[in-house]
């Protein structure tokens, strides 16, 4: 991850405040922030052009939305979205094209797609049973 061109700081740009009255500062803050997103996803970034931006004069709804931003307990670790089990299922499935793992009882290869995917421990097993079920009813489905 490049971080050329990145700009960090404690929530103003370059420590100065955006009080200009022609809001040509609040503007150049914002487009620095979305460049600096763009490179780093770093939620911070916008954040920080919630705060600068101008929610029609009431600057409570731009705090409200960088707390958001910064809440650090808003995604939960694991797998979600449909299109984060179907990369699960895919990795399930190469297992079968592997010859140490072709035998192998599909719980063992459950927690397996899991250890490959980074989680580790109880978690896995965890996950593996929520893989299953998630499995159990996308083969009724269709």
């Amino acid at each position: 991850m490049s971080t050329k061109g990145v700009i960090r700081n404690s929530g103003t740009f370059l420590g100065a405040t955006p009080t200009d009255a022609d809001g040509n500062f609040r503007q150049a803050v914002i487009e620095q922030q979305w460049r600096n997103y763009l490179i780093t996803n770093d939620l911070e970034c916008l954040a920080q052009i919630c705060e600068h931006a101008d929610y029609f004069g009431n600057q409570q709804i731009g705090k409200e939305l960088a707390s958001v931003f910064r809440n650090k307990n808003r995604r939960k670790k694991g797998y979600e979205t449909e299109l984060e089990w179907v990369w699960a299922d895919r990795f399930y499935k190469s297992l079968d094209n592997d010859r140490d793992w072709a035998g192998a009882p599909d719980d063992a290869k459950r927690v397996r797609v899991f250890d490959l995917l980074g989680i580790k421990g109880d978690d896995r097993i965890m996950w593996a049973e929520r893989f299953r079920k998630w499995q159990a009813a996308r083969s009724k489905v269709g």
